[in-house]
Parts: structure tokens; C-alpha cells; sequence
């Protein structure tokens, strides 16, 4: 079972608010970066301290609230904008990465992401499916305005400075290359404290969304398996997620995570067990859904076929014979 380590933290995600800048470590600050979306209402930010130097984790999304958040935690630790070295995004996704080209241009710090994300990050990307996609997932004509509609992300690019790679570090934290939640999804590790910087790749409520923002080679699903098994043979760590609060339980949490993946594939399986023809669509309206399928609407519709086609992807490269 998890628990919380930062009741702050989780009574103020309860609440629906960004928590107050809280000290995890001597040189490591959690900053809660206000986001204005239902049920998600911050992604944490980490400060992480290097003699006077300072390693931004994912600043957050861009505008005033999240410039505003950064400085006051930087001033909580004693540092200012001129300090940052370096701006580390555990992912590409605008509330992670989105602020830090101000930043950058704040401090002059080189903004540095694991080499898969930067390349996705550094080419306009159209979020929304496509007429073709959406008439091969056997998309209904009447539901396919909605989502050609967006939502679409703009057309403005984040080069990055750096890449990272498996094994580099930034400061004294270790980079794990963990895909699933992006191609380019990182962890970062302090073996010495454990402590895991976790980005979106695991949460303490949240499943997070698979290959969401840019190409991604091989099986979202399975990669994302494996991460979440890597993960969680690396002990009784506390964790440092991009949203929710700080928590204990790390192979517990993998495991829920693994398991509500599998129980999804196990679902599309039987589906197509009496369907083997069924569409993406078909496949998506049978399974279940938190709010139910037809509550479905936008962005959420359209993440919701997406993540239907992966695991429809996984489980027909497991049948035998000939595949369509």
C-alpha cells in the first residue's frame, strides 16, 4: 500500500490547489506549479541544488503563474534566476517543458531533454488525428468534427540545448530512461538518499496516458511495462512524481499501474475474441471507462482510441497466424 510523505502536498491536491514550496531534502525543493485544469490542479517543479548552482526539473507550463512559483521557491532557497544551470524536462508535455524557453531566456541556462523527446519537441507536432486515422478506427462521421478539431498543439518548437541519455547525470541524480508515457521519458535517481524524480511515467492516483506527443518505435504498452518493472525493483525509494504529492510504496504503485494496463489489454482481447474484425472505435465503446464511453468528448475521446489502438496493437502481435 502507498503512502503519502508530504500530507501538505496531498491535502492540497485533494483540494484542488498547488501546494505551498516544500523542502524534500536539504538541497531539494518541490515546487507546485498552478495549472488551470480540471482535476490536475498543479505539476510539481524540483529545484535541485548544487552548491550555488541550480538543476530545474520541469518548470512547468508557461505564463506569469508559473514564473511567478519558480521564483518564489528560489528565493525560499536562497538562490535567483542567475543561479539555474541547467533546465531538465522529464518529458516533452507542455506542463512539464512549456516554461522553459522563458526560463532559459531569464537565466541563460540550455534547456536539456533526453534525445527522443528533443526531437519530437523540436518539430511542430498536430496533436489531433487525422480524417484517415479517424476513418480507419472506424470513427462514426458524425464524431469525427469534435476531434479534427483539436485540441492541436501550436505551432511554436522547444529546441533543445543538451540530450541526455541512459546513465548521465545531472548533479548527483542519475538518468533513467524510462519510455511509455513518451518516447523520451526520463527518471532521475539519487541512489545515495532514495529518492526518484518520476515525471509522469508514475503516479500516485493518476495513470498517466501512453506515447502521448510525438512518434514512438516499438509497443507504447510494453515499453511502458518494462519501465514500470525496472522501476519498481529499485527498493523502498520515495518517490518525487510530476503531480499528486510525494509517496512511499514504489513496487505497489508499479504493480497497480502494470496491472490496470493489463486488466485494459485483457479487456481488448476479449473483445476481439468474439470480434476479430471489430474497429478501434467498436473495440473503445466495449471497455470500460471511469465516466463511461459516451461521456467521452475532445481530447479525452481521442486520447481514449489512441491508448485503444495501443493495446489493440499489443494484442494482436500476441495472436498466432497471420495478422491484419
Amino acid at each position: 500500500m502507498i503512502h503519502a510523505t508530504s500530507p501538505a502536498q496531498r491535502a492540497a491536491w485533494e483540494a484542488g490547489r498547488a501546494a505551498e514550496p516544500e523542502w524534500v531534502a536539504d538541497d531539494v525543493v518541490a515546487v507546485a506549479v498552478p495549472m488551470d485544469s480540471p482535476g490536475m490542479p498543479s505539476s510539481f517543479a524540483y529545484l535541485l541544488l548544487d552548491g550555488d548552482a541550480v538543476d530545474v526539473v520541469d518548470p512547468g507550463l508557461p505564463g506569469e503563474a508559473a514564473r511567478r512559483a519558480l521564483d518564489a521557491a528560489l528565493t525560499l532557497a536562497g538562490r535567483a534566476v542567475h543561479d539555474v544551470r541547467s533546465i531538465v524536462a522529464t518529458h516533452l508535455h507542455p506542463d512539464h517543458l512549456g516554461g522553459a524557453a522563458d526560463l532559459r531566456e531569464r537565466s541563460g541556462a540550455p534547456i536539456v531533454l533526453h534525445a527522443a523527446d528533443a526531437a519530437a519537441a523540436a518539430a511542430p507536432l498536430d496533436r489531433a488525428p487525422t480524417r484517415e486515422l479517424l476513418a480507419d478506427w472506424g470513427v462514426p462521421e458524425s464524431q469525427r468534427a469534435e476531434l479534427l478539431a483539436g485540441p492541436r498543439r501550436p505551432p511554436t518548437v522547444t529546441v533543445a540545448d543538451r540530450t541526455l541519455a541512459e546513465g548521465d547525470r545531472v548533479g548527483r541524480w542519475r538518468v533513467l530512461a524510462t519510455p511509455g508515457h513518451t518516447a523520451g521519458s526520463i527518471c532521475l535517481l539519487d541512489e545515495e538518499r532514495g529518492l526518484l524524480l518520476t515525471g509522469d511515467e508514475l503516479l500516485p492516483t493518476i495513470v498517466a496516458g501512453l506515447a502521448l506527443g510525438g512518434p514512438h518505435a516499438g509497443s507504447p504498452v510494453e515499453e511502458h511495462l518494462a519501465s514500470l518493472d525496472r522501476l519498481a525493483g529499485l527498493g523502498d525509494l520515495e518517490v518525487l512524481p510530476g503531480h499528486g504529492f510525494r509517496f512511499r510504496g514504489l513496487a505497489e504503485r508499479a504493480a497497480e499501474t502494470a496491472a490496470h494496463h493489463q486488466r485494459r489489454s485483457d479487456e481488448v482481447a476479449a473483445v476481439l475474441a468474439g470480434d476479430p474484425e471489430a474497429t478501434i472505435w467498436e473495440i473503445a465503446s466495449r471497455l470500460t471507462w471511469t465516466q463511461g464511453f459516451a461521456a467521452l468528448a475532445g481530447f479525452y475521446l481521442g486520447s481514449a482510441l489512441r491508448q485503444t489502438a495501443f493495446h489493440a496493437e499489443r494484442v494482436r502481435s500476441e495472436e498466432p497466424g497471420p495478422r491484419r
